[in-house]
């Protein structure tokens, strides 16, 4: 009855106001009888379970969309998936273990963390039916969408559900406002939603404890890690004439998304060089006064490989840990360590 409800409601729009189309997206968001007491805790994202087969690439690119959107670069804590270690020769963890290795590997504790997962069902149910004027009196039975997203953020240790977000939608790849390249614009799109309506969910539960840093500065993305995900695992130097057409298209497609195309060879080469990597493009606030110059290439933060603006974050973001974190840059080839005040 929803459904129908819905699609009627589109219909009788269409009639009444010919350039107004209704929304794709049909988002539903709960909360659950979240302790108001507690601080905002750390978001540990299990790897998602997308239902179509899909490019490391785009996993990689998803996600970051997913911890944009949560606020991942500005003032929330957030493990990535990537950033388990996983040693030569041993199994990669999948789905909630990756979460829980995580956890162990990030040295966080359970008590203070959210496990969030991610799980698309692909072509879940029958194609949306907008039926034209002359169809209305002819249809007798419809369905939401083709694709559902289901988000959703539990207690580590009680596994207790803190907040969901379902989002149905139709998939379209010629969906208008897609980026280049992006074959499911309306899963980019989902989750970009999702992690916004996770966030005012988990936001409207806790009393958030965000003690804020003025040490961020603006960063891109290094070379080498974003090439490794869109190859699949090959190391960028191997250049993409070595890699089949679909892992091509991959890496061209982490590449422009994810760093910018003004970027000097210069630079992409030593970020080459150095390994997964962050350019400070412009230093200010409390990173500047520690000695953290525009230019430098940030390797580590609090002795962690600088996988993502997240693990930044993360460092200045959990409180009462420390009152400086070491921070690890490439400076005119040089490795240097600059301690950074967690507050200014």
């Amino acid at each position: 009855m929803v459904a129908r409800a819905f699609l009627l409601l589109c219909v009788v729009g269409a009639f009444a106001l010919s350039n107004v189309s209704c929304s794709p997206f049909q988002v539903q968001s709960t909360r659950f009888g979240v302790p108001l007491s507690a601080s905002l805790p750390v978001l540990v994202i299990s790897e998602p379970q997308i239902g179509y087969v899909h490019t490391p690439a785009e996993e990689y690119v998803r996600t970051l969309v997913f911890i944009e959107a949560l606020g991942g670069t500005r003032d929330v804590a957030v493990v990535a998936p990537w950033e388990v270690e996983v040693l030569p020769g041993q199994a990669w963890p999948s789905g909630d273990a990756l979460g829980t290795a995580a956890l162990a590997d990030q040295g966080i504790d359970p008590d203070g963390a959210l496990m969030v997962s991610i799980v698309l069902e692909h072509s879940a149910t029958g194609r949306v039916v907008v039926p034209t004027a002359s169809m209305v009196s002819e249809t007798t039975s419809t369905y939401t969408a083709d694709a559902v997203l289901h988000v959703i953020a539990r207690e580590v240790r009680g596994r207790e559900v803190v907040a969901r977000v379902e989002i149905a939608f139709e998939d379209d790849p010629f969906a208008p406002g897609g980026e280049l390249g992006d074959t499911h614009p309306r899963f980019t799109e989902a989750l970009r939603r999702a992690g916004a309506a996770l966030r005012s969910e988990v936001d409207a539960g806790f009393v958030a404890s965000r003690p804020r840093s003025e040490a961020a500065p603006t960063f891109r993305y290094g070379a080498t890690d974003l090439m490794q995900y869109g190859a699949g695992g090959a190391p960028a130097g191997a250049g993409l004439d070595a890699l089949d057409a679909l892992d091509q298209a991959a890496s061209r497609l982490v590449w422009h998304r994810r760093v910018e195309p003004g970027l000097s060879p210069a630079i992409a080469r030593a970020m080459d060089e150095v390994g997964p990597s962050l350019f400070v493009e412009e230093s200010r606030g409390a990173a500047l006064a520690a000695g953290i110059q525009a230019g430098d290439l940030i390797v580590e933060v609090d002795e962690r490989p600088a996988r993502g603006p997240q693990v930044w974050t993360r460092a200045f973001t959990r409180p009462g840990l420390r009152t400086d974190v070491p921070v690890r840059v490439i400076r005119g080839g040089e490795s240097i360590v600059i301690w950074v005040p967690t507050a200014s």
